[in-house]
């Protein structure tokens, strides 16, 4: 029954067993149709930003979204979940909270980067990202445009129990190119957060590591595209040189592959000098305890 009147009966597919077990088509971590210094930009600006957002500085993300942004954000929790009440569920605009009352609806967008920045620096709680969980998608760019989404686990702070508080979110950002640092500037955000069980956070975090360990194959752009066919190693845009000088490091360091990464990379991949800035961060105990294995 649908609305007091009678539904019909279901619809169903007559599919084969052999059509079911058919593989699934290649995973793309990180996917975007550019392989080059676009793709970089923005996981570069996404390092920045996180590492920011996760500090107690939170004000210096002032300068990531561009003066007349627009930020929203939802949140839905299990109704017997206690974890629920680090937010406050009158900022949700998911959709069946927002009034249709324009005046109640606005209250729960913010406008402006200093609104934006102010509600991360004094109501969102701290966070601490699983950064090997995180996966950006590009959407669509332009020469003037971009949007891509985040996803991944962060974990929250929480002084009164002993368990950790663990978050999945998605993040959309549709950006543009910021006008004097050459990187970029944020003029929608939609953010959406959910709560990680046990189970769901072990779950990610062990594909997560698989995903390192096992890079997705380098897939060709579909022709639908309206790209050129080009390859794109989705998980990482490595050269094998790379990928080797990246697993040799991780060995030797002990740090997982996104730090490992990172270390190379802020040296030019010159290996020597990467070992030199690793060993000094580790005497000064500067790098954080998760880029270890």
């Amino acid at each position: 029954m649908l609305d007091d009147i009678e539904a019909p009966p279901a619809i169903g597919f007559d599919i084969e067993n052999v059509e079911s077990k058919k593989p699934l088509p290649p995973r793309v971590d990180n996917y975007s149709d550019d392989a080059g210094n676009l793709q970089q930009l923005i996981l570069d600006f996404i390092q920045q930003y996180i590492t920011v957002f996760d500090s107690k500085e939170r004000t210096q993300l002032l300068d990531a979204y561009h003066e007349d942004a627009k930020f929203s954000c939802s949140f839905w929790f299990w109704p017997d979940d206690d974890r629920q009440n680090r937010f406050d569920i009158h900022n949700s605009r998911n959709l069946l909270r927002v009034s249709t009352k324009p005046e109640e609806r606005s209250k729960r967008m913010h406008i402006s980067s200093g609104v934006i920045v102010n509600y991360f620096a004094t109501e969102f709680p701290y966070t601490k990202h699983l950064m090997e969980t995180l996966n950006m998608d590009l959407m669509h760019h332009n020469s003037d445009l971009m949007c891509f989404t985040l996803t991944g686990l962060f974990e929250e702070p929480n002084p009164t129990k002993a368990h950790k508080i663990t978050r999945i979110f998605s993040r959309t950002f549709t950006v543009v190119p910021h006008p004097t640092n050459g990187s970029l500037s944020i003029i929608d955000e939609q953010f959406s957060i959910t709560n990680a069980s046990n189970n769901k956070r072990n779950q990610i975090v062990s594909s997560a590591k698989l995903r390192l360990e096992n890079p997705a194959p380098v897939v060709p752009v579909p022709a639908s595209s309206g790209v050129a066919e080009v390859a794109v190693p989705a998980a990482s845009g490595l050269s094998k040189e790379q990928e080797t000088l990246l697993q040799r490091f991780m060995g030797e360091s002990g740090m997982n592959a996104f730090w490992s990464k990172e270390c190379l990379v802020q040296n030019n991949w010159d290996y020597a000098a990467a070992g030199v800035m690793y060993t000094n961060l580790k005497g000064e105990g500067k790098i954080p305890a998760d880029a270890f294995l």
